[in-house]
């Protein structure tokens, strides 16, 4: 598993956003998923990771990101760059199990062992199936003390 990340500062998020989710390069035919945090003292710093197969998808993908020029409207802090995963530290809280999850949470998040989101943010991997939504609360209960 791989990962193409960078970090930019720029002027309007929303006019980015939008010009990030029209996806000019290809990501989503490429990438497995993203994740997109915003600084909490600028908003306008965003940091974006990208998740791919392999380390030659995400290099093939930064390559192509650097030469359409999209990220000219943007300064860039930190440049694309691929990193492979190592390792893995998936830790248990109240949002790892349940029927409801933060509505930011979109994505792959295959290396933790979940299964995807709907646009609500439930995990697809219980859908339909309430008594195994049910269990899972309450072994996240009993395992956070709140029973």
């Amino acid at each position: 598993m791989a990962f193409m990340g960078h970090h930019l500062k720029i002027d309007d998020f929303d006019t980015w956003k939008s010009l990030f989710d029209a996806d000019p390069v290809g990501r989503k035919q490429a990438a497995k998923g993203h994740i997109m945090p915003r600084g909490v003292d600028n908003p306008n710093e965003v940091f974006t990771r990208v998740e791919f197969d392999s380390v030659e998808d995400a290099k093939s993908f930064r390559d192509r990101l650097v030469a359409s020029g999209v990220l000219d409207g943007a300064t860039v802090l930190t440049p694309p760059t691929v990193a492979e995963l190592v390792d893995v530290l998936a830790r248990r809280s109240r949002w790892s199990v349940g029927a409801h999850r933060p509505p930011y949470v979109t994505g792959s998040l295959s290396e933790c062992g979940a299964r995807g989101f709907d646009s609500a943010g439930h995990s697809l991997r219980k859908a339909n199936r309430p008594n195994v939504r049910a269990r899972s609360d309450q072994r996240t209960a009993a395992i956070d003390g709140y029973t």
